[in-house]
């Protein structure tokens, strides 16, 4: 598996979870409303880190 694909599926897990979470709870607010510009800067970042590392593999 590739670390890129790696990191993607578990940031939508984590944000899956979060969002099950704050549908469960009556008040508060575990986490402010995701910044999507932000988002998209992570994930270039990591497309820029993935460049310079070879691809990892499960065996």
């Amino acid at each position: 598996m590739e670390l890129r694909v790696f990191v993607k599926e578990t940031l939508k897990d984590i944000l899956g979870g979060v969002k099950d979470a704050q549908q469960e709870i009556k008040e508060g607010e575990i986490v402010p409303v995701l910044n999507e510009q932000a988002i998209k800067q992570l994930t270039l970042k990591f497309q820029l880190m993935q460049w310079n590392k070879k691809e990892v593999k499960r065996n």
